[in-house]
């Protein structure tokens, strides 16, 4: 077990129940970073879809997981260099 592991904050709801404003201003509040893993899936799917890759293809879907361009700049997603916020 690591010294020093990262901490983890988790914080669930239901869709549109302010999650991401919460998640936010806690990060901020204690210098966290912030992921937001539904923009992820969503940076996922889209990228997928480009490329034709059938969305019930899990391999696929992983293998291009893990090399994702995206980026997250202040309130901006860029994929590929290209804002789809």
């Amino acid at each position: 077990m690591p010294n020093n592991p990262i901490p983890v904050i988790a914080i669930d709801g239901p869709t549109a129940s302010g999650k991401g404003t919460v998640a936010a201003k806690v990060a901020e509040r204690l210098g966290f970073h912030l992921l937001d893993s539904g923009a992820l899936y969503r940076l996922t799917a889209l990228q997928a879809m480009r490329r034709g890759i059938e969305l019930r293809d899990e391999h696929g879907i992983a293998k291009l997981a893990e090399h994702l361009p995206a980026r997250f700049v202040g309130g901006d997603i860029f994929l590929n260099n290209e804002n789809v916020t």
